[in-house]
């Protein structure tokens, strides 16, 4: 068994993870008390917090259902709902909220993803080629620092400051793979759109605007691809 796992079975994971929390914060040059707020979370089960951190870890930008976590993990909604809230203090997860116009909402829908991707190898040792455009996706909502997605009859993985972001890492790229973006330019009047492919890279007009399609390489090298963009 690997250090990493080790690490993640120990029976009082819940500390180790409050010690993590706490050296990234003395790293820090400054504490605020605003952005780094103190954990008031009693957590009594560090198997199920052990669980919870697993099932994002395999399904990195899942829904966030909390009746369905609950019966998952036979545990009352609200505390589920306070072990997701003490995993996202503690900078082991992002969430994302579903995008309004002008601002992004946590109050209903939610994704979660892992802030380290590297937390993933701890539960999934072998990565497949179809998991690892999951993996993709969710190093590009890091680098981006995304708060929010879009979801109604369509999709956007991210949206950036009012500009959606969708990740289709992939060799090709279809019509149908811009729709979620096309949609969106549409529906909050952007001129602009980005997808981010395996290998493609080029600008494509369409009827409300062009859509910049950036391969992720590129991408995660470089971010001010897109925020210098925006």
């Amino acid at each position: 068994m690997g250090r990493e796992n080790s690490y993640l079975n120990d029976e009082n994971i819940n500390e180790k993870v409050v010690e993590f929390r706490n050296e990234l914060i003395a790293h820090r040059d400054y504490e605020d008390e605003f952005f780094y707020p103190k954990l008031e979370v009693e957590l009594d089960d560090s198997i199920k917090l052990h669980r919870l951190l697993e099932a994002i870890a395999i399904n990195p930008g899942m829904y966030l259902n909390y009746q369905s976590l609950a019966q998952q993990f036979d545990m009352d909604r609200r505390t589920i709902q306070q072990y997701i809230m003490w995993l996202k203090e503690s900078f082991l997860i992002r969430l994302l909220g579903n995008y309004r116009r002008g601002t992004a909402t946590l109050r209903k829908t939610k994704r979660a993803y892992l802030l380290d991707t590297g937390i993933i190898s701890a539960f999934k040792p072998t990565i497949d080629d179809s998991f690892l455009g999951r993996m993709v996706k969710n190093a590009v909502i890091n680098v981006l620092d995304a708060e929010a997605f879009w979801r109604n009859r369509r999709e956007v993985d991210a949206v950036v400051e009012k500009i959606p972001v969708e990740v289709k890492y992939q060799e090709k790229i279809i019509r149908s793979d811009l729709k979620g973006v096309t949609e969106f330019m549409m529906k909050f009047n952007v001129r602009k759109g980005f997808v981010i492919t395996k290998n493609r890279e080029e600008t494509i007009q369409v009827e409300h605007g062009s859509i910049v399609l950036i391969p992720a390489w590129k991408l995660l090298l470089d971010p001010e691809m897109i925020k210098g963009n925006l």
